[in-house]
């Protein structure tokens, strides 16, 4: 799934992440290169990537009806008014779980998702990778 430039746009200019002239550059940049207004702001260095991850996931959520644009404006105040992120609060109100979320974070690392909560990895599975290894990068064997 393609973030959705508009949402994306309305949402950096309403947070003062970019300035107009940054939006624009990067708006031109996802046209002709068919790609995400975050691209560009990230290569640009104007927004950090793990901050271009949450607003993809807000964008996500909001596209796909998992949130309303009114939660996500109670969000933002009570992010800023309690130093926590808006994704945060979506999981603490119950808005959001990690399964959804777990999806939505796949999409923006363009990587499969898998439920372990619905499939737990058999022992003999996870004895397959060496202990040190497993545990450095957080890997299970699936299949």
């Amino acid at each position: 799934m393609e973030a959705n430039n508009q949402n994306l746009k309305s949402i950096i200019e309403r947070r003062g992440y970019a300035n107009a002239e940054d939006l624009k550059k990067a708006e031109k940049y996802a046209k002709s290169e068919n790609a995400s207004i975050l691209d560009y702001l990230v290569d640009k260095k104007i927004i950090e990537e793990d901050l271009a991850g949450e607003l993809f996931v807000e964008d996500v959520l909001l596209r796909e009806k998992y949130i309303t644009a009114s939660q996500i404006k109670k969000a933002e105040e009570f992010s800023i008014a309690n130093n926590i992120s808006i994704i945060e609060y979506l999981l603490i109100k119950g808005l959001i779980n990690n399964n959804i979320l777990g999806q939505t974070i796949a999409l923006w690392f363009n990587v499969p998702y898998f439920n372990l909560s619905l499939k737990p990895a058999m022992p003999e599975q996870v004895l397959k990778i060496p202990e040190e290894m497993a545990k450095k990068y957080r890997i299970v064997f699936i299949k």
